[in-house]
């Protein structure tokens, strides 16, 4: 599972960074399709990022898990 830690930025750093992490281990075809943002428990950052992997077209699954938030990415499809 990929980490990525969103402390600290603010909330179009941390969508900027949610997204190049989704695509950039979509693309690549990782195995392992679970990526771990943690966003603490802030007002702001936390609806926002989960907000915004709702609607990804990539994301599968989203769990929330204490001050994380959870993602399994969709399956590559090969033609």
């Amino acid at each position: 599972m990929v980490r990525v830690d969103l402390h600290g930025m603010s909330l179009d750093d941390a969508l900027s960074e949610v997204d190049r992490e989704v695509n950039h281990n979509f693309i690549q075809g990782i195995e392992d399709r679970r990526i771990e943002f943690v966003t603490g428990w802030g007002d702001v950052l936390r609806p926002g990022v989960r907000e915004y992997l709702t609607e990804h077209p990539l994301v599968k699954e989203l769990r929330t898990d204490g001050a994380s938030l959870r993602i399994l990415l969709e399956d590559l499809q090969e033609d």
